[in-house]
């Protein structure tokens, strides 16, 4: 219907109307209340053919458009355009006409025809404050600002008395950050306005003064500007600067920490703003009153009111208005435990301040991007966020921007433990928010400066600081910060024995969190209790507060989609898991119990298996079937960091240079996973498909074990370790307890040295390895394990690195001299595991159908400067200390690759296998074969570990100038291979390691592929020369095609050679099998003349 009408009267001839007939302003105002926005677009355009130069008709006409439904909105627009584009070509210099046709174009988004017509109306004479308004706001980038201010300032030589230049260029100033400008223009605008006495105008430039005011971070003056405006807009009636008036003194009031004065003037600016029926300015009154929800911790009620905002604001095109609006919502998320959805809304508004070129708003994004890696225990990129924040906000005087990045900046230092520098920021925050008059912030001051002499020990200042910070935070209803002193009153008191004034503390964090639907306030207070108990030796009640503790957290962490966040979120989290695990152990030594022990194992894998759990579910959504715009950008994001990465190679570079490259790409690095997470956020899929619960015991035992299987699974905690032995019959539990325990995992690095030696032999190893085989299993273990055949062993933290088959079980021989090592691997097979719960979900990849084909080998790339080089296998430590980006890394080439591929591919029948390398071993080819179609992958090549920056771990393949990729197939792109493999066999250096996480294990590339489809890896690690590697492969294949399972044919080739002189340690405990261990690949095999040749 509304279609039709609009059609039809865009169809009729612009007849002069009978004056009679001519549309009223009440006529209108009521279709615009009542929604009739058909009728009032039609009215309006009635009105302007009979009145031109009725400017209030051109207002009612865009906010007509703007109400019409989006659906609608492009065919009004249109409609209105061509009707004033008929009335145009009567009469060409019409500045009206100009004008109507520039709003009009604005309406539509067409900023650059709605400029030049506004320009034409400007340049023809038309001197009205609406059409300087709308050319000022009719910009989208930094260019259309400049190209704006140009043309003003163009305008301002022929014309130095006229205001409304210099209204509108003080109004281009303060889009632009430059507030003192914007200050001179508005403050010279408003005197001209007062001697001319033209009264509203005046009063639009104390109404623009406010805000800049409130920028420069001058409340008082801001405030008095705010009331000047609202009293001359009552003198003259103007209903629209009245509330646009309170409206900004409500916005005022709320810095100052004045919340019912705010509400109350925000309320009534709203009531007036329905009255006279402006959508504009009523969405601008709901988001002010989203902050002032968002400040007194009603947390639902914001969240409600900005999102109706952002939506209006989506629709119309407003990008400044988006962007402070995705600045609350960021906060609000933030305060709600949800940093994937904060972090999605921040990197969007900064994406708005940067093409805008907002530099007070992009310093307001840095910081709070930052804040969210804080929170997420990523201090570095907190550090690096709020420092760049931090220089614009001294560049352009940010609004909160500078106490905000000095208390974020010192809540890294508390975190680094680093409490004197921490101190110095939180002294420099308060001094200056007392400065600038800024109240509202100074709760969150105290506060942190009571964290501060906490943490140093000083309890009768950190009290002091704390009872301050919560008078203030009641005062101006910081209802978050007033939950953070009860919690940390909670452990203040703790810690002096005070357990009831403690217990009350945290029941009043807990009360407020629960109020305002504050996460973190609820599972600390949760977790101060459970200490409380504890110390209190109260075991049922200390259990029950950490569980509840947990499952908040583990809340919380369902929601973060990328595992760059969980991992670090989760760190700081872990010693809840370890107090839960050492309660219960303690619980079932005073009163033995099975279901006690179960649940300490569920604890122990909750601890360690939710985040690789979480990577699992979340490759079983499609990710690479994003719309086209979206891939494209994907791809061009990943092609820069390939091209950043390369540049590394340039000779030219000096350390200035690749500082500055290395800054590029970690940003360039940034980006590409703040874009996934943005993809993620809108997917539904991925919040439901990260809902997998670790396995309970009966689980792990139907899935995992028979007669003759065993698990070893270990949880390293700061102080304790727990080795579970667990058979399809039976669990026990063995704690280690300091000083033995860190002595064992010295022990047991030194031991991994040891073994990785090329000077150790065999029997050097015996010693080490009975003593560590006695620590880590010993007499207990052997008991619980009899009669099992298959260990399946899960480590934790420095365990991953040890090759558990090498330990040498039995006691020390009494005869002179050393007796044959019997390692552990001739008397079970070994394989690993991340957790018992992460191999149960990886064996779900048992009913998935097979690939058809079955070998992929790829490898012996073609390496670049490497003509000075040595051969020495795969590279040595000395390549991991030139890390390919931290420094120049100078690859081998590897001397027997070609051998070991073309070895293991002819045990396989050949139209069966296929082997790309060489200069065909490109990133770029092996990106776009189908991988999905083989049961083995086989590389021999070069892997680059990353300890600090997982997602850089990487497999070196042959670079195609042409293709625009860097030759190292990274982690992160790893993931997002599509696999339905049995195997992968890396047969590089240290491919087994990564970056360690406290309860995320090892994050590297055997972990990517695993989440990319494969059910087994087989990795290293530590380096083993490339010709060794060769021969161990080839055995390993040959055991393979005889139909052994992938465990049996590892262990096999490791006992032929753990006797042999010929094979030390160093080259056959390095590869170890992690994952589906039981089945075999189902290869077939090449002919018996081939296989001879083999041998």
């Amino acid at each position: 219907m509304v279609l039709a009408a609009l059609a039809a009267a865009a169809s009729a001839s612009p007849t002069p109307l009978d004056p009679r007939q001519e549309p009223s302003p009440s006529a209108i105002v009521a279709d615009l209340k009542s929604g009739r926005n058909a009728a009032a677009v039609l009215a309006c355009l009635a009105r302007i053919e009979r009145s031109p130069a009725d400017v209030t008709a051109y207002a009612w006409l865009s906010q007509a458009l703007e109400g019409t439904p989006p659906s609608a909105r492009g065919a009004a627009v249109l409609m209105a355009a061509e009707r004033i584009e008929r009335l145009l070509r009567q009469d060409p210099e019409n500045v009206y006409f100009h004008y109507g046709l520039g709003v009009a174009h604005q309406r539509q988004n067409s900023l650059a025809l709605a400029r030049e017509h506004l320009k034409k109306s400007i340049s023809l004479g038309g001197d009205f404050g609406d059409v300087f308004r709308e050319l000022v706001d009719a910009y989208r980038t930094k260019q259309d600002i400049e190209d704006t201010a140009a043309f003003l300032r163009a305008r301002l030589e022929g014309s130095p008395d006229n205001a409304f230049l210099h209204q509108a260029i003080g109004r281009v100033h303060y889009y632009s950050s430059e507030y003192q400008d914007a200050r001179a223009s508005l403050e010279k605008a408003r005197e001209m306005f007062r001697e001319k006495g033209v009264r509203g105008e005046e009063g639009q430039c104390l109404l623009y003064l406010s805000d800049v005011f409130t920028y420069l971070n001058d409340y008082p003056g801001a405030l008095r500007s705010a009331q000047a405006g609202l009293r001359i807009s009552l003198e003259t009636k103007d209903r629209i600067l009245e509330i646009q008036c309170l409206e900004r003194s409500a916005f005022v009031w709320t810095d100052l920490g004045k919340d019912v004065d705010a509400r109350e003037a925000c309320q009534k600016a709203l009531t007036l703003a329905r009255e006279a029926a402006c959508r504009e300015l009523e969405i601008l009154c709901l988001r002010t009153l989203g902050v002032i929800s968002l400040e007194k911790g009603d947390l639902a009620t914001a969240q409600d009111l900005l999102s109706q905002a952002l939506e209006y604001y989506r629709q119309t095109a407003a990008v400044r208005s988006q962007d402070i609006c995705l600045y609350w919502l960021t906060l609000l998320h933030k305060d709600k435990g949800d940093y994937s959805q904060a972090m999605a809304c921040a990197t969007e508004a900064l994406r708005i301040s940067r093409e805008i070129d907002f530099k007070t708003g992009e310093a307001f994004h840095l910081t709070t991007i930052g804040d969210i890696y804080l929170a997420l225990g990523d201090y570095e990129r907190a550090l690096e966020y709020n420092k760049d924040a931090l220089g614009l906000a001294e560049q352009y005087i940010g609004k909160w921007s500078r106490e905000e990045c000095l208390n974020t900046i010192g809540m890294v230092y508390i975190e680094l433990r680093e409490y004197g520098r921490a101190m110095e920021y939180f002294q420099g925050a308060l001094e200056y928010i007392r400065k600038i008059g800024h109240r509202r912030e100074e709760a969150r001051c105290l506060y942190n400066i009571g964290v501060a002499h906490f943490k140093l020990g000083d309890f009768p200042k950190a009290l002091t600081y704390f009872t301050d910070s919560l008078s203030a935070a009641s005062l101006a209803g910081k209802r978050v910060i007033q939950a953070q002193n009860y919690n940390r009153l909670g452990d203040l008191y703790r810690e002096l024995g005070s357990w009831e004034r403690s217990k009350d503390s945290y029941s009043l964090a807990q009360g407020v969190g629960l109020e305002i639907g504050q996460p973190t306030a609820i599972w600390e207070a949760y977790a101060g209790l459970g200490a409380l108990y504890a110390a209190r030796g109260e075991f049922p009640p200390a259990i029950e507060s950490y569980k509840k503790a947990i499952g908040i957290i583990e809340d919380l962490r369902v929601q973060l989609l990328l595992r760059e966040y969980s991992s670090g979120f989760f760190e700081s989290k872990i010693s809840i898991y370890e107090a839960l695990v050492d309660l219960l152990y303690e619980g079932h030594e005073q009163r033995p119990s099975a279901e006690t022990l179960e649940e300490c194992l569920y604890y122990a894998e909750k601890a360690k298996a939710r985040s690789f759990l979480d990577d699992l579910q979340k490759a079983k959504v499609d990710f690479t079937s994003l719309p086209r715009d979206q891939a494209d950008e994907l791809e061009q994001m990943s092609r820069r960091i390939s091209r950043l990465s390369s540049e590394f190679n340039d000779d030219a570079l000096g350390p200035a240079d690749r500082a500055a490259l290395r800054e590029r790409l970690g940003k360039a690095e940034d980006d590409y996973q703040l874009f996934i997470e943005k993809v993620r956020a809108e997917n539904p899929l991925y919040s439901r498909a990260v809902s997998s619960e670790p396995c309970r015991l009966p689980e792990i035992r139907a899935k995992l074990l028979n007669g003759e299987t065993g698990i070893v699974e270990y949880f390293v905690g700061e102080e304790n370790i727990y080795i579970f032995f667990i058979t399809a019959a039976n669990l026990s539990v063995r704690r280690i307890t300091p000083p033995e325990s860190p002595r064992i995992l010295r022990l047991v690095k030194n031991y991994i040295l040891l073994l990785s030696s090329r000077e150790i032999e065999n029997s050097d190893i015996v010693p080490a390895g009975r003593k560590i085989y006695d620590a880590l299993i010993g007499a207990a273990g052997r008991e619980h394990l009899s009669g099992i055949k298959n260990l399946i062993f899960i480590p934790d933290r420095t365990l991953y690195y040890l090759p558990f088959e090498t330990l040498v079980p039995g006691e020390e021989p009494g005869r002179p001299g050393r007796a044959p090592a019997r390692f552990l691997l001739e008397d079970y097979g070994v394989s690993y595991a991340p957790s018992a719960s992460t191999l149960a979900s990886i064996l779900e990849r048992r009913e998935r159908p097979r690939a058809e084909a079955d070998l992929l080998a790829i490898g012996d790339p073609l390496l670049g400067r490497a003509k000075d080089a040595k051969h020495e296998g795969n590279g040595g430590s000395d390549l991991l200390s030139e890390y390919y980006l931290e420094k120049r890394f100078v690859l081998h080439p590897l001397q027997y690759a070609a051998r070991e591929m073309e070895s293991i591919s002819r045990l396989v029948a050949p139209a069966s296998r296929r082997t790309v390398s060489g200069a065909a071993a490109t990133e770029d080819r092996v990106k776009r074969l189908p991988l999905a179609g083989y049961k083995v992958l086989h590389f021999a090549t070069h892997s680059l570990l990353d300890e600090m920056v997982a997602s850089r771990s990487a497999l070196v393949l042959s670079v195609d100038p042409r293709s625009g990729e860097d030759g190292f197939l990274q982690a992160r792109e790893i993931y997002n291979l599509k696999l339905n493999a049995d195997l992968v066999v890396l047969s590089a250096c240290q491919t087994a390691g990564g970056k360690m996480e406290k309860g995320e294990g090892l994050q590297g590339l055997s972990r990517a592929f695993f989440c990319s489809g494969s059910r087994s890896v087989v990795a290293s690690l530590w380096n083993v020369n490339d010709q060794s590697t060769s021969r161990f492969m080839k055995s390993y294949y040959a055991y393979l095609t005889e139909g052994r399972t992938k465990q049996e044919a590892l262990r096999l080739t490791k006992i032929k050679m753990c006797h042999s002189a010929a094979w030390r340690p160093c080259l056959w405990a390095a590869f170890v099998l992690i994952g589906e261990s039981d089945a075999a690949v189902p290869l077939r095999r090449s002919s018996l003349l081939r296989r001879l040749v083999h041998f």
